[in-house]
């Protein structure tokens, strides 16, 4: 039965980098699709917080073309640089959108150590809510 789910952005953010680390490692089908779907459902919560981060760039920062170091780092041919003056305040608007609260109507994923599954402890963290253990596994 679906439960409501309340985390901050920043929790979100937290849980697709785990849900993405899940879904690289070979666990039974059901569980392939529950990962994939909540992949799906992150994803799509995660959007609009992408668009209101470039827009806060936009805001504050200005593009200009990559150096060698940060065309090797990042593949990247123009990084977006904060102005001088204005970290602060992009500092500020961005910790204020981290800080924002979502909530997902979902049930958590049901993890289950069969098959010799092993799940490392940070991608359990990193998913929170959205996971929980098979009874006696854990």
């Amino acid at each position: 039965m679906p439960e409501m789910i309340i985390m901050t952005m920043a929790e979100l953010l937290e849980a697709r980098g785990g849900a993405q680390e899940l879904a690289e490692l070979e666990v039974p089908m059901q569980m392939a699709f529950d990962v994939s779907d909540l992949l799906r459902e992150i994803d799509g919560r995660l959007r609009i917080y992408e668009q209101q981060r470039a827009a806060l760039f936009l805001r504050f920062g200005d593009e200009r073309e990559a150096t060698e170091a940060e065309r090797r780092a990042t593949g990247n041919l123009r990084v977006r640089v904060i102005r001088a003056g204005e970290e602060t305040a992009f500092a500020e608007q961005m910790n204020d959108l981290l800080r924002v609260t979502v909530e997902i109507d979902r049930s958590p994923i049901r993890l289950t150590t069969t098959n010799g599954l092993k799940i490392k402890p940070r991608i359990l963290f990193a998913l929170g809510a959205f996971v929980q253990a098979a009874a006696g596994e854990v």
